[in-house]
Parts: C-alpha cells; structure tokens; sequence
C-alpha cells in the first residue's frame, strides 16, 4: 500500500471509528476493503484513536466536545475488550469531572455509559459492569435534586429546542432513564 491508500484507508477508518457496519451503511466499506489494511495497522489505529480521545477529553472544555469525545471512547470499548484501564478511565472520568460539567452533558454521559451497560459493550467483568451501572445511575439521581444546568453551546445549536433543554424536559428524560435503566 502507498502513503496515499495509506492515508485514504486510516482517515476513512478513523472517520467511521473502526465501524465497519457505519462504513457499510453509508457505502464507503467497498472502498476501505479494498485497501486490504493488515489487522496489525488497524490495531495500531484504534490504540492511536484511543489515546487521541484521551487527549481531547482531557483538555477540552466545551461541553458538548467533552460528551462527543466520552462518546468516541465507549464506542471503542468493544475494539479494546481486554483493556480494563480504558474502562476505568471512563468511570473516574465522571467523577473527576462532573462538578465542572453541566446537567444535559451529565444526562448525555450517563445514557451513554448505561447504554453500554445495556448493550453489552462493558464487556468486562461484573464488577466492572457492575460499577459502570452504579455510576450512571447516581448520576442520573444526582440531576434530580441538583440545579438544571445546560452549557451555552448546546442553546446554540440548532437542532435542540429550548423544549429539548429546559429544566422539565431533562428532569423528564432523567426519570424515564432511570427506570429504563434500572433493570439492566
């Protein structure tokens, strides 16, 4: 493979997060597959994936950059079913970070994480499963006694209504989360 295809496959396979299926739903997976990328090359671009969002996720301080870079993250978790440390990560993460953040990117995290929970992607041990559940859900509980706070890139964007963002709607969303969640 020459530094083009190279370059062509790692930025396709890094714009899809190593997911094959969003490469095939969106028509691009033909195009990747041709490339031929030896496994060893797509391991070392998901480790480099990984350690990128860390690096965002640490620095970063728009909200909702934050939430997409946790997000990018779980959506790794499965590529990285024996690296517990990543797992961790994302727990102390919240809390080590959610006196800074604000109750819809909280809200936003905690789905994410229980979704993970949900769908298995926590591949990891009980405990560890376990504890991912407990984090979410206590931060979900927290949003229900604490002031409703929503950062002031998310009003900016378009697509969110204020009905989407105001205080009734994330209590709302929270409580339903909750007890969807409970029983994962």
């Amino acid at each position: 493979m020459n530094q083009n295809d190279y370059e062509e496959a790692r930025c396709l396979y890094k714009k899809y997060r190593a997911g094959q299926f969003s490469m095939k739903k969106e028509g691009e997976y033909d195009r990747y597959a041709a490339f031929n990328v030896p496994s060893d090359v797509e391991e070392k671009w998901r480790e480099e994936m990984k350690e990128e969002y860390i690096k965002k996720l640490e620095t970063e301080v728009r909200r909702d950059l934050i939430e997409a870079y946790y997000g990018a993250l779980c959506d790794l978790l499965p590529m990285f079913s024996q690296d517990i440390d990543l797992r961790y990560y994302l727990l102390q993460f919240i809390d080590n970070r959610k006196s800074q953040l604000d109750s819809f990117t909280l809200l936003l995290i905690a789905e994410k994480l229980l979704r993970g929970v949900e769908k298995h992607k926590w591949n990891a041990t009980p405990d560890v499963r376990k504890r991912a559940k407990t984090v979410g859900m206590r931060v979900l509980e927290e949003l229900l006694v604490n002031p409703i706070t929503v950062a002031d890139e998310y009003r900016q964007l378009k697509y969110l209504s204020d009905d989407t963002l105001s205080d009734e709607a994330l209590l709302r969303r929270a409580k339903a989360d909750i007890r969807h969640f409970r029983d994962v």
